[in-house]
């Protein structure tokens, strides 16, 4: 898709850019870890070049260049990007792509152990997500998970407990039983006994 997009339209059409953003990441869950970072980096300089200004677009890029650099277990180099991110998507409503790039900047912050930051970004994305998709969406119970660690690193088993077996309900009504994400859920919730 991103060759067409080229050929048709030209390695700087907004288009374009975007598949290349979704091709590094893409590329990223195949282990490509260098080529994933030369695309990424690449739509990223396209798209500050870009004469309209495209913030949307800029947001995405960021986006996508910081993923790829948390991807790559390079956290420090992986929040400037995520949380210009989140700044460009926070300035309209909040949308499905504010929560993904939040997520990732949590995600990354607590990676990076800075859990007083990433407690914060995880209690706003719970509050957005269930707003955003409703109470019994999976990405509200990423949310509760990604807090059930936090209390868990904390020592609050009960906090913890209450946390993990939200996240598990969701996720045994999402995925079922057997899906990995069911299962960790339910691992972390027997560590807090």
């Amino acid at each position: 898709v991103y060759e067409r997009r080229v050929a048709n339209f030209g390695a700087l059409h907004p288009d374009s850019i975007r598949s290349e953003i979704a091709l590094s990441l893409l590329l990223l869950d195949r282990n490509k870890k260098d080529e994933a970072e030369r695309l990424a980096s690449d739509a990223l300089a396209k798209a500050k070049r870009q004469p309209s200004g495209d913030r949307a677009l800029l947001a995405d890029a960021l986006l996508g260049r910081g993923r790829v650099a948390s991807g790559r277990g390079e956290y420090e180099e992986a929040v400037p990007p995520l949380t210009e991110a989140v700044k460009l998507y926070s300035t309209g409503p909040p949308t499905a792509e504010l929560s993904g790039a939040l997520t990732a900047l949590a995600n990354t912050q607590y990676y990076l152990g800075h859990v007083e930051v990433a407690e914060p970004l995880n209690q706003r994305l719970l509050d957005m997500d269930r707003k955003l998709f409703g109470e019994a969406h999976p990405n509200v119970g990423i949310d509760l998970y990604n807090l059930g660690n936090i209390a868990l690193d904390r020592a609050q088993y009960t906090l913890a407990e209450r946390l993990f077996g939200e996240a598990l309900n969701i996720n045994r009504a999402w995925y079922a039983t057997q899906h990995p994400r069911t299962a960790s859920t339910l691992l972390m919730l027997g560590r807090t006994a």
